[in-house]
């Protein structure tokens, strides 16, 4: 189940990098809930069912210059979640840049996504998780992503950032190309 709900949540950052709207909210179901970090500013919180997401997504995009977002590891955390690093890097229309790792714990039900949840560390994400036993979550390893190659949706990680480095607002560390 593990392997399904992580091919799952592939199949959603996958219809995200392709901008494929109507593929990613076959990958939620009709009553998911979105949760983000709050690290963008003037962004929500939270974010209920395909037609909130579906407006937050034309949004978000219109928001940008550009915008990439890339799988760096991915674990099954145990049969209903899967918890995914990436990082993103932008240039927002307003002139914010972003460059940062952002961490997502994924709920699964009835094949389908059905809580995802955005944090800006990877302590932050494992406290999220419940009931998973303190040695688990101190020896959790995520494997590389299988299908972080180009030409399978996903950026190169190995390329120098044209963008420096820039703290948003919250906790979360800065990364650099």
């Amino acid at each position: 189940m593990g392997d399904d709900n992580t091919a799952l949540v592939l199949a959603a950052i996958d219809a995200w990098e392709r901008r494929d709207k109507e593929g990613l909210l076959a990958c939620f179901s009709p009553d998911f809930e979105f949760i983000l970090s709050g690290q963008i500013p003037d962004q929500p919180l939270e974010i209920h069912g395909h037609d909130e997401y579906s407006r937050f997504f034309d949004t978000w995009l219109a928001s940008w210059e550009t915008f990439e977002f890339a799988t760096v590891r991915i674990a099954a955390v145990d049969d209903a979640r899967v918890l995914v690093k990436t990082t993103q890097r932008g240039l927002a229309r307003d002139g914010m840049r972003v460059d940062r790792m952002v961490w997502f714990v994924a709920e699964i039900a009835d094949s389908l996504i059905t809580r995802y949840r955005t944090f800006v560390d990877e302590a932050s994400a494992l406290e999220a998780i419940p009931r998973l036993p303190e040695r688990q979550r101190n020896s959790l390893q995520c494997v590389p992503a299988q299908r972080c190659e180009p030409g399978a949706g996903y950026q190169r990680l190995n390329r120098q950032s044209s963008m420096p480095p820039q703290r948003m607002r919250g906790q979360g560390p800065v990364i650099s190309g």
